[in-house]
């Protein structure tokens, strides 16, 4: 089973919290989202 896409999936959901706690900004989290939809074709 590979566990990779659980592991992005939760680093999405953990940027999403910070960007609701004011912790990351929108910029840095498209960045985050980039890299992530990015792995998830590979």
């Amino acid at each position: 089973m590979d566990t990779s896409i659980y592991t992005w999936n939760h680093l999405l959901f953990t940027a999403d919290i910070l960007v609701q706690k004011g912790c990351l900004d929108e910029t840095k989290l498209k960045i985050i989202i980039d890299i992530v939809d990015y792995n998830q074709r590979l």
